[in-house]
């Protein structure tokens, strides 16, 4: 049998088989913007960003990306580079890895080519803050997103005091433009 007792400040959960558990607050909404062209690596973040309470955005095309980078507030970007395959997109794919690195998302997530040993040290140099060489599907997505959850709650925790309610105002501000 399920108890719930909340406030305004707190939820406090509560089961047959575990210990009370308090949250304070209202949960951030997580957002992460999804840039690939391949429709199974797509699917896969996608629920796995589903799965750990990310809300994700996908996109196939660039300037799809941008515009949704300048409408919305992005906690992380997925940008898989692996998937273009070279050429004219692939250098585009690149430089919305850049404008993302430099202007819009604090954590940035390259799927690289593997065959390519220069597209980490590419990647390093934006600043990203995880590289896949290859994205096969095999990595533990859900400890990526937990890891940038932490790291985006670190992020808020050391900004200073004062800081503190104008960062309230500007994602309450986001959020409401986003509905």
């Amino acid at each position: 049998m399920n108890s719930m007792a909340s406030s305004s400040a707190q939820l406090a959960v509560a089961d047959d088989n575990s210990a009370a558990v308090a949250r304070a607050g209202p949960a951030i909404v997580m957002r992460c913007l999804l840039v690939s062209v391949d429709q199974r690596s797509t699917e896969l973040v996608e629920a796995t960003a589903s799965s750990e309470g990310w809300l994700a955005e996908k996109c196939r095309a660039v300037d799809q990306a941008m515009r949704l980078a300048f409408r919305k507030e992005f906690h992380l970007a997925f940008v898989d580079i692996q998937s273009v395959g070279g050429g004219e997109q692939q250098m585009e794919f690149e430089q919305l890895a850049h404008d993302l690195a430099h202007n819009h998302v604090p954590l940035l997530v390259i799927s690289g080519n593997p065959d390519d040993p220069l597209a980490e040290i590419h990647a390093r140099q934006l600043g990203v803050w995880l590289y896949l060489p290859g994205f096969d599907g095999m990595t533990e997505l859900d400890v990526v997103f937990r890891e940038a959850r932490a790291v985006h709650e670190r992020l808020r925790a050391d900004r200073p005091a004062d800081n503190r309610q104008l960062l309230g105002s500007i994602e309450q501000s986001a959020s409401s433009r986003t509905r």
